[in-house]
């Protein structure tokens, strides 16, 4: 087992290499489009964020909200980017606010609040159209809607 304080000290470093990617112009990291700005940089904050990632949560419970976003995975992953770069859009044109790929805490808002709106997406899905997502639709006897 990896002790707390070892976890947050990743976490720590974690957030200290998003900064200084940040600071360096070396963020932006698209692995689908094979840009990496500042490779070894790149990788070791990818990296360093696993470890805390792997120290951290096997010490406290997993909220239900988690367990729930886990569970629709493909629906976030589709979805996160569009709903991402939206949200950026349009605070940038009502208030004047730092652009979340420059900003460490813009980012983390902006990444947070995706988090929330991939909800949307993945209860319609679920509700109307599981099959898309791998899931199954059930009649309400509990059976098996083919």
């Amino acid at each position: 087992h990896i002790p707390l304080w070892l976890g947050a000290l990743f976490l720590a470093g974690y957030l200290l290499l998003c900064q200084t990617q940040i600071l360096l112009g070396c963020q932006g990291i698209n692995a689908g489009g094979n840009r990496w700005p500042c490779l070894p940089l790149n990788l070791l904050t990818c990296l360093t964020g696993i470890l805390a990632l792997f120290a951290l949560f096997p010490k406290f419970p997993i909220p239900s909200c988690i367990q729930w976003m886990g569970k629709n995975t493909l629906t976030y992953y589709a979805f996160h980017n569009i709903i991402q770069m939206g949200i950026a859009s349009c605070l940038a044109l009502v208030f004047p606010l730092p652009d979340p790929e420059n900003c460490l805490w813009m980012g983390i808002a902006v990444a947070l609040a995706a988090c929330v709106l991939c909800a949307v997406p993945s209860f319609l899905i679920n509700r109307f159209c599981p099959a898309i997502a791998g899931g199954r639709r059930y009649t309400a006897s509990g059976k098996e809607h083919l």
